[in-house]
């Protein structure tokens, strides 16, 4: 009698009601709506005119905040894409929620928030005749916010904003600076970022004037403020960008039944989407690319689902979860430098996931199904509890490792294992000894076809005559995110 694999398909969602997360995109009736124009407005208007009115009085505001701040519950909140960057910190607490059929919203109409600042000239201070320092101060004298990554404690990296995969972080005149390592290398034009106090006080920025040029006819600028932030239940953003945050893109700790559709978090210095507490979210559409931590980061007691995501080229890997339970499906994580997704009580479907150190790291349970997995070093490392079904599996070292306290709890069922081999606890099973092993251990490795010919490089399509290849096995085609247009 086989053993059954408890993967946690589904009994998550009565647990944490599902049905309130989804009832979150039901439509509202006659939402008081505000609207913000970062040419044309003015926060002492009363926000709810597209266009000043000659009263002086009638008009949009200028800031997203304004708005936050002035807006009732379950109110609807227009921002216009002027082309110009809104710069500030958005930050949807509790006084600003919705309801399950009335969801508070906040429409950017591909707006773009930043958190870039411009340091003023008399910010910095004058170290030698052409070497400036500067770290922020708060009005009470404590150290402000710097650019920041939770990886910086982690890994000890004095220079992690060097690496390709992370964004530019310092600009002059609008054009990325220079970066360096040490203080000695610091080039006319370039930055030093001691973020580990080598030369006395952590995080603090180092800039040498370009031959000939004054401070004061510069514009320098840094990730001083945060992104996009939600701690309040039934609140929908969407067709909104949050690029250069000193911490995350997009983050909440508590807000349950939240929808982001259609977003970017893009060049952030942490993650590009990052939930904490309990909270419980959906993400429909979305790029996360070069930010200096993960693409995305859920941890805590959070549960998330995703669909239609684009994770690529960020320092630390595509997605991190370790909540509750989170779900993915018809979505990309590419070429990021570290795992592309990990984590533990998760599900992959119909997700390409290509490139890095470890293409899925599934700790504790969960699913994988209908993926294509190709080109890392290590295609799919599981943990107990995970059934890996459907899949092509590509590696050019191990395709799937599965520790040996694991190997009574894992299976794998109709899966295309091109090159790489399996680790099946001790066992190093190569397709000579595939057969014998298959035989031995049907309940855990049956259907699967190791080492077709059409799979002898890194990446092909499924052979002809493949029985993966009938019309619904894998789902609907993958398409790549369309809204947001990545950089090159």
């Amino acid at each position: 009698m086989s053993k059954q694999i408890p993967h946690r398909r589904m009994s998550w969602a009565a647990a944490v009601g599902l049905a309130g997360v989804l009832a979150a995109g039901a439509a509202d009736v006659s939402p008081a709506t505000f609207y913000v124009n970062n040419r044309t407005g003015n926060d002492a208007f009363d926000g709810r005119a597209q266009e000043p009115a000659a009263d002086g009085k009638t008009g949009p505001f200028a800031s997203i905040m304004k708005a936050v701040r002035s807006a009732p519950a379950s109110a609807h909140i227009e921002i216009s894409n002027t082309g110009i960057d809104y710069r500030e910190r958005v930050r949807v607490d509790k006084t600003a929620h919705g309801r399950p059929a009335a969801p508070f919203v906040i429409d950017g109409h591909g707006a773009t928030v930043t958190g870039l600042v411009k340091v003023p000239p008399r910010s910095w201070t004058l170290l030698t005749n052409d070497v400036f320092g500067f770290r922020q101060t708060l009005p009470d004298g404590r150290p402000g916010p710097m650019p920041n990554s939770n990886w910086l404690g982690f890994l000890k990296h004095q220079g992690w904003f060097t690496e390709p995969e992370a964004p530019e972080i310092f600009f002059v005149n609008g054009e990325p600076g220079t970066n360096v390592l040490t203080f000695a290398e610091l080039p006319p034009g370039g930055f030093f970022y001691d973020t580990l106090g080598t030369l006395g006080d952590a995080r603090r920025v180092y800039f040498r004037l370009p031959t000939g040029a004054k401070l004061d006819d510069l514009t320098l600028e840094m990730p001083l403020n945060e992104g996009v932030f939600v701690d309040a239940d039934y609140v929908v953003i969407r067709n909104l960008r949050s690029i250069y945050s000193q911490d995350d893109g997009f983050a909440g700790f508590w807000g349950y039944g939240d929808i982001f559709e259609n977003i970017d978090g893009s060049f952030n210095c942490d993650q590009g989407f990052s939930m904490h507490g309990n909270s419980a979210t959906l993400v429909d559409g979305a790029l996360f690319e070069r930010n200096g931590g993960a693409g995305i980061v859920d941890v805590m007691s959070s549960v998330s689902i995703y669909r239609n995501i684009v994770a690529r080229r960020n320092l630390i890997g595509g997605a991190l979860f370790q909540g509750s339970f989170h779900s993915c499906r018809n979505s990309q994580f590419t070429d990021n430098a570290g795992s592309q997704v990990s984590g533990n009580r998760f599900e992959l479907e119909n997700c390409l996931v290509r490139g890095g150190r470890q293409g899925v790291g599934l700790r504790d349970g969960g699913r994988i199904s209908r993926c294509t997995v190709v080109n890392a070093g290590q295609g799919i490392a599981a943990g107990s509890g995970t059934l890996i079904e459907g899949c092509l599996l590509v590696s050019n070292g191990v395709a799937v490792a599965v520790a040996q306290d694991a190997v009574s709890r894992v299976k794998l069922t109709k899966n295309v294992i091109g090159l790489g081999k399996i680790a099946w606890g001790a066992e190093l099973i190569g397709p000579e000894q595939w057969g014998a092993f298959a035989s031995t251990n049907s309940a855990s490795v049956a259907g699967n076809i190791i080492a077709s010919p059409a799979l002898d490089a890194p990446l092909h399509p499924l052979p002809k005559d493949s029985p993966l290849r009938q019309e619904g096995t894998f789902g609907a085609a993958l398409k790549e995110f369309s809204g947001w247009k990545p950089l090159d």
